[in-house]
């Protein structure tokens, strides 16, 4: 008589494709992952940083319409990456404002694991808009090859990021997602605040009024 094993096959860690490929086609699971065990962050933070990339060459029909599509394609690169400013300030306002619940509060690698999650499947959004606001203006002047782009990638990467982030910290604590989402949003507000306060202080920095240093 054979003799069957009865002890269960130890579970295998999670490869960057299953991880990454839960992104896209079922966003839930691949929140609840980040939220409750380790994914692999490394790569999931690669994928998030070329979508930075994909958003500032998307925006710079906008930002840059006056340029050469080389100068373009540098400089949207440039004003992509600079949001990573911004995107750390975000993961820091919705570490600190997660939603009431029963389980345990997210640490900081916890929140950049969701986070870094959220921005996966928008990023091949913002990638396509990118390299669709590029061909679009090879072809055409019109103002709505640049705007068309721009609106979709930003508006695709805010969307996304603050549900995800949201619906991610509200698994963690096993709370509500409306909670969720709506302390995401309240992180966003902070983030805006910050933003703005931080580019109206450079544009107009106190340092460099003269009067202030009559006293010398």
């Amino acid at each position: 008589m054979a003799i069957c094993g009865s002890g269960m096959a130890k579970r295998t860690r999670d490869t960057p494709g299953d991880h990454l490929l839960d992104c896209v086609r079922n966003p839930r699971r691949a929140l609840e992952r980040a939220a409750l065990r380790e994914i692999p962050l490394t790569e999931t933070l690669l994928i998030a940083l070329v979508g930075l990339l994909g958003l500032g060459w998307a925006m710079s029909g906008l930002l840059y319409a006056g340029d050469m599509a080389f100068e373009r394609f540098i400089y949207g690169a440039g004003s992509g990456l600079a949001m990573l400013a911004p995107v750390a300030l975000f993961l820091g306002a919705v570490n600190a404002l997660q939603p009431p619940g029963d389980g345990e509060a997210a640490t900081l690698k916890t929140s950049l694991a969701i986070v870094g999650t959220a921005l996966v499947l928008p990023s091949i959004v913002t990638i396509s808009a990118g390299v669709g606001a590029f061909a679009l203006s090879a072809f055409t002047d019109a103002a709505w090859a640049a705007t068309a782009p721009a609106l979709l990638a930003l508006g695709t990467w805010t969307v996304l990021l603050v549900g995800q982030a949201g619906m991610g910290h509200a698994l963690r604590r096993r709370g509500s997602m409306v909670a969720g989402i709506g302390t995401a949003l309240a992180a966003l507000l902070v983030t805006a605040l910050g933003a703005g306060l931080t580019v109206w202080i450079l544009m107009n920095p106190p340092w460099a009024k003269e009067e202030l240093w009559k006293f010398l």
